[in-house]
């Protein structure tokens, strides 16, 4: 946000009785993708492929091993509760298998 949209924005939250909390530039704490990349890194470095297409068929084996459950607890996790709704969680969760299937 360039300056002039920063105090417009404190402003209106103000005037509003809200409260702005501003986060850090790169928060991985706060960033649900950081989590799941976690999770996908250790038996990817584990595994130690070295060709592309290793890589790539190591990365689709351990996608499909994330249970659908997990993906709106990272998001959760994140501070992210509040906006996940059953609507989101009934969306994506039937898609999730088949969205990684793995050519053998």
């Amino acid at each position: 946000m360039r300056p002039p949209q920063k105090r417009q924005t404190r402003l209106a939250s103000r005037t509003a009785g809200a409260r702005l909390h501003f986060l850090p530039p790169h928060s991985p704490d706060f960033n649900p993708i950081e989590r799941v990349f976690a999770k996908l890194k250790h038996p990817l470095r584990k595994a130690k492929e070295r060709a592309a297409d290793a890589t790539w068929q190591r990365i689709g084996a351990i996608l499909i091993s994330f249970q659908p459950e997990e993906c709106p607890n990272h998001f959760r996790y994140a501070g992210y509760g509040a906006v996940l709704n059953e609507k989101l969680q009934a969306w994506a969760m039937p898609r999730h298998r088949a969205s990684y299937a793995v050519a053998t």
